[in-house]
């Protein structure tokens, strides 16, 4: 079976601040509602097996639980949350995978631990399911924090207008490499639309990606990667014809 790595955020899901014509509602947060797919986008993954659509995502636990993809509010079989560090098998943690992320990346984990004491005074570092900082502050503190993650080798980006640190080797590409080993997958797709994706074009046989992120891909991938209207996506990746592509 192929299977079909995913981004969520500004990929297959959108805020409710976009207008993406006719969709389908994914998110609440606080009883508002907060994300939406596009509709036809929506009604072709109801039609895929469950366990073929895999997202791979930066959102933490809490974030990635209040996401709905499927009409009977069930979640997809396998999700790679935290940008890997942790795989849900139907929504339930899989500790196996968690424990040997912790292992594997205990030296970075110890740093960000020592970052957030040396900083705790100056800004708000929350550190999520253990494996990144969500860094708040101004503007001049976060740049001084985020220089002192780099000189430990961790890695530093943006999200949605935040700030995060986390080992640079959690990325989604290794969370791909690390599920295509333990599944046996042969064949896959991914779909992303930001820098902290790109990783992802390496462990797959095709990639799709908005126009506006072309600049940013190098060149040793590009023959991989399709390029599509940003809202259009999720419509390319979970139609059927799409893995005649492969």
């Amino acid at each position: 079976m192929c299977r079909i790595f995913t981004d969520l955020d500004n990929t297959v899901i959108f805020s409710h601040k976009y207008d993406i014509g006719s969709k389908v509602l994914t998110e609440l947060l606080n009883g508002k509602e907060q994300s939406y797919m596009p509709e036809n986008g929506y009604r072709q993954l109801q039609n895929l097996p469950r366990d073929m659509v895999i997202p791979v995502t930066s959102r933490t636990k809490a974030q990635y639980n209040r996401v709905q993809l499927y009409q009977d509010k069930s979640c997809t079989h396998y999700s790679l949350i935290d940008n890997g560090a942790i795989l849900l098998v139907n929504g339930a943690e899989d500790i196996k995978w968690t424990k040997e992320t912790e292992k594997w990346l205990k030296k970075d984990i110890d740093s960000m631990i020592l970052l957030t004491r040396r900083y705790k005074d100056s800004a708000d570092l929350l550190m999520q399911d253990g494996f990144t900082i969500r860094v708040k502050g101004n503007i001049s503190t976060v740049t001084k924090i985020s220089e002192a993650a780099e000189k430990e080798n961790l890695m530093v980006f943006e999200s949605a207008g935040k700030t995060y640190i986390c080992p640079r080797q959690l990325t989604k590409g290794n969370a791909i490499k690390r599920f295509k080993k333990k599944h046996q997958v042969q064949k896959c797709i991914c779909a992303g639309d930001s820098i902290i994706d790109i990783s992802m074009i390496r462990e797959c046989d095709r990639a799709y990606f908005p126009t506006e992120i072309k600049g940013y891909i190098p060149d040793m991938v590009k023959n991989r990667v399709s390029l599509t209207d940003k809202f259009k996506i999720a419509e390319t990746i979970f139609s059927k014809e799409i893995f005649n592509e492969i």
